[in-house]
């Protein structure tokens, strides 16, 4: 009987796998099937805690945080449904659900080995992702016939700027999580013990192709993200090693070596008329409101919500909610500016809440990596890429989406149970 229970749980973990393949090679699209693997999944993880008397193998602490989590969101929701905010209804998964579906995602990882099974999905999408938007390009420009492209509705588009390209496709977003955490990696796989040598090969593969995807993707998002996990590897491999941050010159010299493999790339697609210059250019022009159209949807979004916010600072206007002069919007609730958004959504009050979980998930990361184990070793890629996809979403709401908000609920968080579970263990 206990072998058939653990061939049944191998099938759900490799359906837990493929769901989450899914989530970020097809961002966005393909719900239903989903709905349906998770579903399946949410099933047997209620049997199996039947089957353990109800008892979780998680943190009380972290068990303490999702509670905080789903009440700030029941709280949010019920004023929205009180108020009658447009799009109350269509917030109840991200605030209420989510909270209580991940903690029982969270609790069902029992060991490292699992942990590992994920890092190694990144790495294989990754790779997909990028070959897949190459081929779509070289379709779009000629160099590939059409049947070498099959679409599967990601929203994919392409165009050919002046000294750079704008390409859009919905995996991209995936990207901003796996850029950093690939690179990351890669850095780190002189200290990282756990992968064989041909899975450290594979990766430094997957992230050349993520590499070069970044670069001629035009998203000004991934350029910056790309400069920024630098620093933040360099900050917590120096944690992790307990030195000074300016004494290892290994791990600085290696991110000098990234950085110039970067400059090279950019310069080679010089002569595709993709010129470093034209790149820097269009990251600055994002910033100005005069010369890009978004950014200055970004200047009246940010003026209408901290106008409202004022009126209702401390548990804001609920989930939902749009400002009066915003409501001619298809989704008058949702704005690019998440946190400004957030602010005005759930006021002083559940900022602080949410502020509160985000930075004990980093506090605990970084103790976790100041320890030298093998949980250390793994945070230091999920929080380089944790940090950059949360300063992503700082102009585009990628968080209430459930294609990715496992990046602040699950991936750092099932780290940090193992961790805390193996020291009551000891």
């Amino acid at each position: 009987m206990k072998n058939k229970f653990l061939s049944i749980s191998n099938v759900i973990y490799f359906l837990g796998y493929t769901l989450f393949f899914l989530m970020l090679f097809l961002s966005s699209t393909a719900q239903t099937v989903k709905a349906i693997l998770l579903a399946v999944i949410l099933i047997f993880m209620f049997f199996r805690i039947i089957k353990n008397n109800f008892y979780l193998n998680i943190d009380p602490d972290l068990a303490k945080l999702y509670l905080m989590l789903f009440l700030i969101g029941l709280v949010g929701v019920g004023i929205g449904m009180i108020n009658q905010t447009p799009g109350y209804m269509d917030t109840i998964n991200v605030y209420i659900i989510y909270p209580l579906l991940y903690l029982f995602i969270v609790e069902s990882i029992q060991n490292i080995d699992k942990v590992i099974v994920l890092f190694k999905v990144l790495a294989v999408t990754g790779l997909l992702i990028s070959l897949y938007i190459l081929s779509f390009v070289f379709v779009e420009v000629g160099i590939f016939p059409d049947f070498l492209f099959i679409p599967l509705g990601l929203d994919e588009r392409l165009g050919i700027h002046s000294g750079y390209i704008g390409l859009n496709m919905n995996s991209l977003t995936s990207i901003i999580y796996i850029f950093p955490f690939i690179y990351s990696l890669v850095l780190s796989k002189n200290h990282w013990k756990i992968f064989s040598k041909s899975w450290n090969k594979f990766i430094l593969l997957s992230f050349i192709f993520v590499l070069i995807i970044s670069i001629i993707s035009g998203r000004r998002s991934l350029w910056v993200i790309m400069l920024l996990s630098v620093i933040s590897h360099y900050l917590l491999m120096q944690i992790y090693k307990n030195k000074n941050l300016f004494n290892n010159r290994i791990s600085l010299s290696r991110s000098v070596v990234a950085i110039a493999i970067v400059i090279v790339i950019s310069i080679g697609f010089s002569y595709l008329d993709l010129s470093l210059v034209s790149i820097i250019e269009n990251i600055l022009e994002g910033f100005n409101s005069s010369k890009d159209h978004s950014a200055d949807v970004k200047s009246e979004q940010f003026y209408y919500l901290m106008k409202d916010f004022a009126e209702k600072p401390l548990f804001g206007s609920g989930h939902g909610a749009g400002p009066d002069a915003m409501m001619h919007r298809r989704t008058p609730w949702g704005y690019e500016l998440s946190y400004v958004s957030l602010l005005y959504h759930t006021g002083i009050i559940g900022v602080l809440v949410y502020t509160f979980y985000i930075s004990w998930i980093f506090y605990k990361g970084i103790v976790i990596i100041s320890t030298g184990t093998i949980y250390g070793e793994m945070m230091i890629p999920v929080l380089v890429a944790t940090s950059s996809f949360m300063i992503a979403n700082t102009v585009n709401p990628y968080l209430e989406k459930f294609d990715f908000i496992w990046i602040v609920l699950f991936m750092p968080v099932v780290i940090i149970n193992l961790y805390l579970r193996s020291k009551r263990v000891i």
